[in-house]
């Protein structure tokens, strides 16, 4: 269990798939994902595989708890241990738990573990720059915008410019 201010981090369990599949299929919240088609319980599994088993994507899975609920998932991919870098995503699924800090917690207490335990140098990630609360979480945590890629999303007939945003791990900073 890694521990927040408000939310704890445990190891992600397969039992937890049913519950991320049902947020994943809410229309509110699928066009901020990869893939806009409906996902069954079996796509769970063979995407938590494909982070789990593939080199490609190594990756170290969180389940988010708040006050011993279940609420989210939060997560370290691509993980390249030579440069020290990971790309992070995470995912509030209780509706009624978005907009209370609890992402901006999660991502903090998973970069602070991942600088302090993991030895990263390096947490990059992309965001949809219509997907304001997502920055806004990402901004408050520590990340910075890098850059933008223009046309880089594509949902409902529409591109989308992305952001890439970044955290430097500031003990390993040279100013």
């Amino acid at each position: 269990m890694i521990t927040g201010k408000k939310v704890n981090l445990r190891a992600f369990e397969k039992k937890d798939l049913k519950i991320v599949c049902s947020w994943e299929n809410n229309p509110d919240v699928e066009k901020f994902f990869n893939d806009p088609y409906p996902k069954s319980l079996e796509d769970e599994e063979k995407w938590l595989k494909r982070l789990t088993e593939d080199h490609e994507y190594e990756a170290k899975i969180f389940a988010i708890e708040y006050e011993r609920r279940f609420i989210g998932l939060i997560y370290l991919s691509k993980i390249d241990w030579r440069a020290r870098k990971a790309r992070l995503s995470i995912f509030i699924g209780e509706e009624s738990f978005r907009g209370k800090s609890l992402g901006v917690d999660s991502v903090r207490t998973l970069v602070d573990f991942a600088f302090q335990n993991m030895n990263l140098h390096r947490i990059e990630l992309e965001v949809v720059k219509d997907n304001i609360p997502a920055g806004r979480c990402y901004q408050k945590a520590g990340f910075t915008v890098e850059g933008e890629k223009k046309d880089a999303w594509f949902v409902d007939g529409e591109y989308y410019p992305v952001l890439i945003m970044s955290f430097l791990n500031p003990a390993q900073v040279k100013s």
